[in-house]
């Protein structure tokens, strides 16, 4: 409760938590807020935490992890891959033409829309390859911006929702809303696709795979299977349905549209063998060329004995992915085998293998100047020597790359690194010195570790250089 005038960032808070900090995990909308995010394998030597309260992670098992961020410094089992290592970007350096990993929400329906402008998840199917007939629209009712099935020249169409991967022994309730533009005995069909197999041949004859992330969707080849990354599924799902309303039948299957909004739900039983399924809508000729709008669809695992577990404060899980992802966009998070990709899963712009491996477009180094204004965040005095302090624990940030330019009250003794820094880990000091008056302890430096290699190479133009490791 505030007891004063409300400032700016006051009501910034009140806006982003309306109703306070959340103490467990809560899900609403498009938006998880937990305390951690820990893989079903997590032990010593397998698997990923998320702890995105403390603001940190562990990926590769808890005791050495492949990479690892502990709140200040990131620390890499393997070799770290850059596309430009000539050419770090400029820390200082204002990248407003940056543009964001993921898409933006739209409320109130938190419909995320993909780069293309359409709903992103749904993809063009069922003797339909044209992506502009699936269509995000605000009809001006107060639901915000809702789907929309429609083609001016096809009368014939269908989508198919975001492949969707099967968990051990779970059932799936599955609830659509939606209505037409006009009123209709006939042409509204609702089915759900299994495919035996994790991966599948487009129509344009491209293998693709659920796993990487290119496998978009499956639909039923009725001359045509979809726009690119929708598969031939192996079986067609024909369920029963009632309405959410009044729990009466509804028949899904070339069935009746109003012009007011319908919920139909069904508990989905899949096959055996089945691997990944989606949920297909078709808007057919029975219906003429009239709009079919779908305000939510729902596919809400029930009895999962394995897969995600939700949980107090964590959820555990196997796998995270965005909405968007494809070989162009969108991020991938694999808990089990610690490994991440993000930008696209064909050239992402940072990549995270199991093995530790790290690829990055561009790497960002943190550096501090010390001047005489800041020095007292870096130069600690101790018994007439100057500890050079790295770790922030003298107020100043944290970092491993550093310039000098006011020398300290006394000769430098002593080197104070990031606490996370481990007995077999090796740590690396970028250390630029550009006053005569700096000057080190031409005996043992006590930097903490059992034992630290100083090298000092002179440059012209008064500038030197020390790199310690």
């Amino acid at each position: 409760i505030y007891n004063s005038v409300l400032t700016a960032a006051n009501m910034q808070a009140l806006y982003n938590l309306p109703t306070g900090i959340p103490s467990s995990t809560n899900i609403s909308g498009d938006q998880i807020s937990t305390g951690k995010l820990v893989s079903a394998n997590w032990s010593s030597t397998l698997g990923s935490n998320f702890d995105l309260d403390g603001g940190t992670f562990q990926m590769g098992g808890s005791s050495a992890p492949k990479l690892y961020w502990n709140g200040s410094t990131l620390a890499v089992t393997g070799n770290i891959t850059v596309s430009n290592p000539s050419d770090f970007a400029d820390p200082n350096a204002d990248d407003s033409t940056t543009g964001p990993v993921f898409n933006k929400v739209i409320s109130p329906t938190s419909q995320i829309i993909a780069a293309d402008g359409r709903p992103a998840g749904f993809y063009a199917g069922y003797s339909n390859n044209t992506p502009s007939t699936i269509i995000s629209k605000d009809l001006g009712d107060g639901n915000g911006n809702i789907f929309e099935l429609y083609s001016a020249s096809d009368s014939t169409i269908g989508m198919a929702s975001n492949a969707v991967e099967i968990q051990n022994n779970a059932t799936y309730k599955i609830k659509l809303t939606f209505k037409g533009s006009s009123q209709s005995s006939e042409g509204f069909y609702l089915r759900v696709m299994e495919l035996d197999s994790f991966t599948g041949t487009d129509d344009y004859s491209t293998a693709v795979s659920y796993n990487e992330g290119n496998l978009k969707a499956v639909s039923h080849t009725s001359g045509v299977t979809g726009e690119a990354g929708v598969v031939p599924n192996t079986r067609i799902m024909y369920l029963n349905y009632t309405n959410a309303a009044d729990d009466s039948y509804f028949d899904a299957e070339n069935g009746p549209i109003t012009t007011s909004y319908v919920t139909v739900e069904t508990t989905y039983t899949p096959t055996s063998t089945a691997k990944i399924f989606s949920v297909n809508v078709l808007n057919w000729s029975q219906m003429s060329y009239n709009n079919l709008y779908i305000k939510d669809l729902q596919v809400i695992p029930l009895g999962v004995t394995q897969g995600t577990q939700i949980g107090g404060d964590s959820i555990r899980t196997g796998m995270i992915k965005s909405l968007n992802l494809s070989p162009t966009e969108g991020s991938i998070i694999n808990l089990d085998t610690g490994s991440m990709k993000m930008g696209g899963t064909d050239n992402p712009g940072f990549e995270v293998t199991k093995e530790g491996f790290v690829t990055a477009t561009n790497i960002v180094e943190k550096f501090v100047t010390v001047t005489a204004a800041n020095s007292g965040s870096y130069y600690k005095t101790v018994s007439s020597h100057t500890t050079l302090v790295l770790d922030g624990s003298e107020g100043g940030s944290v970092t491993m790359n550093m310039t000098l330019v006011a020398a300290p009250p006394y000769v430098i003794n002593d080197i104070l690194f990031p606490s996370n820094a481990g007995s077999d880990d090796i740590a690396k000091l970028e250390l630029t010195v550009q006053d005569d008056g700096i000057k080190f302890d031409d005996g043992a430096i006590t930097s903490g570790y059992s034992s630290f290699g100083l090298f000092l190479q002179t440059y012209s133009q008064s500038q030197r250089q020390l790199s310690g490791n």
